[in-house]
C-alpha cells in the first residue's frame, strides 16, 4: 500500500490487504493472483469482515468485497460482487476489471456510463505528483492534459495503461502507472469503506511527515575596522581585472499549440512542430490533420493581400513559391527552399511534389 493506513481499518480487512505484501504490485494484478486472500474472504461473513465496526450500507459492503477480490487478482469474483454494489461504484469496479484484463474499449464504455466519481478530485493532484519527476514524453503529455483539463481523464489513463502493457514506456514511467493504479484503488476503497460503516469523519490515509525545523546559523558581525580595511580604489574593477561573464540564458521550452478535435471538440496541447501532421484525439480516437502545416492563400485560390502581413511583403516574390494541392485544390504559399521537395496538404493530408516554378494561375 502507498497511502492507505491499514491500522485504521477493521482488522480482518487490514489483514486481507496486507496479504498481498508491501511491494508495489505488478501492472496486471490477475497475472499474480493471491489465492490466500480469496479463500479467507470466502470464509468471512459481513459482520466478521467489518468487526468491530457495524455495517451501515450492505451495497457498499459488496463494493468492498469486490475491491478485495480485485486486489487479490480475482477479476471474475470482483465482477460478480460488483453487481450488488451501488450503480456508480458498480460501473467503476467493472471498468477497473476490464482495464486490468486488457480490453480498453469495454473499459472506456464502462467509464462512459460512470461519467464522474467523487474520488476523481483527489486523484488528479496525486497522479500529477507521481508523474512530475519522471522525464518520459508520454507521461508528461498525460500530465499536461490533466493540468489543462483540471479533472481526471480515465480514457487517457486507459491509453497510458495500454502503452505500459505493450512495453512502450520506460521502466520509471511504467512504475508511475502502477503507483497511480494503486492510488486509484486506495481512494475508491476508502470511499466505499467509509460509506459502508457510515462514518465520513475518518481519514484513512497516512499523514505526511512534518518537515524538520530548519536551524538558521547567525553570522558573526563583521568588525568595523575590518569592513573598511580595503582602500576605496580597490572596490572598483580595473581594466586589468577580468569582467564577470553574463549568465547563460535558460533554453527556451518548445512551443506548444492548442488544438480542438473536430468531432468531440475536446482541446489538447501538442508541439507546434506537429502542424500539418495527423493527430489522434485522446478522448474519442478521431484522426484529424492539425492545421497550419502549410500557409493557405485563400478559399478562392487567390493570394491574400500582402499588405495584411508587412513581414511577408518585405520578403519579395522570390522568397516563396505558390502551389495548389492536386487533390483538394487548396492553394498554399511555401518558402522558396521547398522547390523540388515533397509537401503535405494541411487540409486533406495529401503528399505532392512542389514544382520548381510557381503555378501560373497562382503566381499572378
Amino acid at each position: 500500500m502507498i497511502r492507505l493506513n491499514p491500522s485504521l481499518l477493521a482488522p480482518e480487512i487490514a489483514t486481507q490487504l496486507m496479504l498481498r505484501g508491501t511491494e508495489l504490485p505488478p501492472l496486471e494484478w490477475h497475472r499474480s493472483a493471491n489465492r490466500a486472500i480469496k479463500l479467507k474472504l470466502e470464509s468471512l461473513d459481513d459482520a466478521r469482515l467489518f468487526a468491530p465496526a457495524a455495517v451501515q450500507d450492505a451495497a457498499m459492503v459488496a463494493a468492498i468485497r469486490s475491491l478485495l477480490y480485485l486486489w487479490s487478482g480475482g477479476v471474475g469474483e470482483a465482477g460478480t460482487c460488483a453487481q450488488s454494489a451501488p450503480e456508480q461504484e458498480r460501473n467503476y469496479l467493472v471498468a477497473l476489471g476490464e482495464r486490468l484484463q486488457g480490453v480498453p474499449d469495454k473499459a472506456k464504455a464502462s467509464f462512459q456510463k460512470l461519467n464522474a466519481h467523487p474520488v476523481y478530485e483527489r486523484l488528479v493532484p496525486l497522479a500529477m505528483e507521481e508523474m512530475k519527476p519522471v522525464n518520459d514524453s508520454r507521461l508528461q503529455r498525460v500530465r499536461q492534459i490533466l493540468e489543462m483539463d483540471e479533472r481526471w481523464e480515465p480514457f487517457v489513463f486507459i491509453d497510458l495503461f495500454e502503452q505500459a502493457r505493450a512495453g512502450k514506456l520506460s521502466r520509471p514511467a511504467e512504475e508511475v502507472v502502477r503507483r497511480i493504479q494503486v492510488l486509484e484503488f486506495e481512494l475508491l476503497f476508502a470511499h466505499c469503506y467509509l460509506k459502508a460503516i457510515g462514518d465520513s469523519s475518518l481519514d484513512l490515509f497516512h499523514k505526511p511527515a512534518a518537515p524538520e525545523p530548519t536551524v538558521v546559523k547567525r553570522k558573526k558581525p563583521v568588525e568595523s575596522h575590518r569592513r573598511h580595511s580595503l582602500p576605496p580604489s580597490s572596490a572598483k574593477p580595473t581594466d586589468d581585472q577580468p569582467k564577470p561573464e553574463p549568465a547563460a540564458k535558460a533554453s527556451a521550452r518548445p512551443e506548444k499549440i492548442t488544438v480542438s478535435c473536430p468531432r468531440c471538440s475536446v482541446k489538447s496541447m501538442i508541439p507546434a512542430s506537429n502542424r500539418g501532421a495527423k493527430c489522434k484525439c485522446y478522448k474519442c480516437g478521431h484522426l484529424f490533420v492539425v492545421g497550419g502545416g502549410l500557409m493557405p492563400i485563400g478559399k478562392s485560390g487567390s493570394p491574400q493581400d500582402a499588405a495584411a502581413s508587412p513581414a511577408k511583403a518585405a520578403r519579395g516574390p522570390t522568397d516563396e513559391v505558390r502551389v495548389s494541392c492536386p487533390k483538394c485544390a487548396q492553394a498554399f504559399s511555401l518558402p522558396a527552399s521547398a522547390r523540388g521537395k515533397k509537401a503535405k496538404c494541411a487540409r486533406c493530408a495529401a503528399l505532392f511534389m512542389v514544382p520548381e516554378k510557381s503555378s501560373p494561375a497562382l503566381a499572378r
